[in-house]
């Protein structure tokens, strides 16, 4: 333990311990050089004697000097002294993020777009950090959130025969052997996510192997808050914690596309099912008993797998999606002759033709990708609504007068033909009135006008008295 006023290396002064972790102490003190605050990472006497944990506390300082971003704590120096190998970094003001569990879910959302963005830049560089978790988060006074501890980072892929973990936030994969890669701490970033949500672990247990069997077997719990973001929230978590690495996020980049969409969403759009694009279900499983987190426990390579009965969710059986696209067409069929008839009718008693109509959306079978909205300009209302129906969207229709299109024409769309939207959007077809009618036509009914008199003749004018008519 350094005393403070100790002069490490003849440059840095420390002041006070910070804290301690598992791989040494941290203390603040003053860069007399360049005059600034910093936190000394001293690592501990009895792992300093060992060649291999040196050397991975040297390696954390190199990854960590490498890669430059705003929420990945700063590595300024790092050397050797007769205390043992130390690290410079920047001295962070705040708390562990641990010490703030749960968080409001605005600002966890804000905190896992930060990390998510810590990541992306990590990827990047070709590293992954293999033991994200809240203890290893920082919180910033102002809300931000920096990623600290990359002593157990490494090179994406690199093989290992030990197997050093925190098991609550060890993806599934891992476990069979599979080298690190970005997917293995995106699982793990989804199970802060979820802790900050609930203040509770998504999956825990008695004992380390009841841990690794939910981690390998069983669903996601649902968050089961009460928010209307949670249906959101739920897709995000699942998708990051996928048992597969395949059927996860493909970057921390596309994560923070949701969680900003996440971030914006309100209860009336969740209730208008205007959701980003989200790929994932959400799980159906009951939540665990929560159990606080365990610190970092080295698992050997090569585990057995574990004994539990798979808790996998059985698919989706696809028996109706054969004939129900085409029940939903002839229902749109029937709504939009309907609309045409009503309107026809209304033309006939010239009553004023109302400027919107909002038509009902049936909802195709869930999917679970994207949807590519089509062109459907130019077409007539009712082909263009079917089109869209069968891609799982939902239409809205705005009435307008064009003198140069014929009537229940589509002449423009909201969103554009070409953009990705989520399964169940809305897309606003603009059609046409046909041509103004005349002034008569909007008129009400009555007795047809009688036609002005013909011009008066001019008759001979008569003078009363005696003789003939003069003119």
């Amino acid at each position: 333990m350094l005393q403070p006023g100790t002069l490490l290396t003849g440059r840095y002064r420390i002041q006070h311990m910070v804290g301690t972790g598992g791989m040494g102490s941290v203390y603040a003190a003053r860069d007399e050089r360049l005059g600034r605050d910093v936190a000394i990472k001293l690592l501990r006497p009895d792992l300093s004697a060992q060649p291999q944990e040196r050397q991975r506390f040297l390696n954390e300082g190199q990854i960590a000097a490498q890669v430059v971003h705003t929420h990945i704590v700063r590595t300024y120096d790092a050397g050797d002294a007769p205390e043992g190998p130390f690290l410079v970094q920047e001295l962070l003001q705040g708390r562990s993020l641990d010490q703030a569990l749960p968080l409001p879910v605005d600002q966890a959302i804000d905190v896992v777009a930060n990390i998510a963005d810590a990541l992306s830049a990590l990827h990047e560089h070709g590293y992954v950090h293999l033991d994200v978790k809240p203890q290893n988060i920082w919180l910033r006074p102002n809300g931000a959130a920096v990623l600290l501890d990359f002593g157990i980072a490494r090179v994406e892929g690199t093989h290992t025969t030990t197997l050093i973990a925190t098991p609550q936030y060890l993806a599934p994969e891992r476990l069979d052997g599979s080298p690190p890669t970005a997917a293995s701490d995106l699982y793990a970033l989804g199970a802060v996510l979820y802790q900050l949500l609930t203040g509770r672990l998504p999956f825990d247990g008695p004992d380390l192997q009841a841990i690794l069997a939910a981690q390998r077997n069983a669903p996601v719990p649902l968050l089961a808050i009460a928010e209307p973001k949670a249906p959101l929230l739920d897709r995000i978590v699942a998708r990051l914690m996928a048992k597969a690495p395949s059927e996860r996020y493909p970057s921390a980049a596309a994560l923070l596309h949701d969680l900003h969409a996440a971030r914006a969403a309100s209860g009336r759009m969740l209730d208008q099912q205007a959701q980003p694009t989200l790929v994932v279900p959400p799980p159906h499983a009951s939540v665990p008993v929560a159990r606080p987190p365990t610190p970092s426990t080295a698992l050997p390579g090569g585990l057995p797998p574990p004994t539990a009965a798979s808790g996998n969710v059985p698919a989706m059986t696809r028996r109706r999606s054969c004939w129900l696209p085409f029940v939903l067409i002839l229902v749109l069929l029937c709504l939009v002759a309907l609309t045409l008839g009503r309107r026809a009718r209304a033309l006939q008693r010239t009553a004023p033709l109302p400027q919107s109509q909002i038509m009902p959306a049936v909802s195709p079978m869930a999917t679970t990708n994207s949807v590519v909205v089509p062109d459907l300009t130019n077409q007539p209302a009712a082909a263009a609504a079917a089109t869209a129906q069968t891609l799982g969207l939902q239409v809205q229709v705005v009435a307008q007068q064009a003198n140069d299109a014929p009537s229940q024409l589509v002449l423009s769309q909201d969103p554009l033909a070409g953009a990705e939207v989520p399964p169940n959007s809305q897309v606003r077809l603009t059609i046409s009135n046909g041509p103004q009618q005349p002034p008569s036509a909007q008129q009400s009914v009555g007795p047809a006008p009688q036609p002005p008199p013909p011009p008066a003749r001019r008759l001979p004018l008569l003078r009363l008295g005696r003789g003939k008519a003069k003119k």
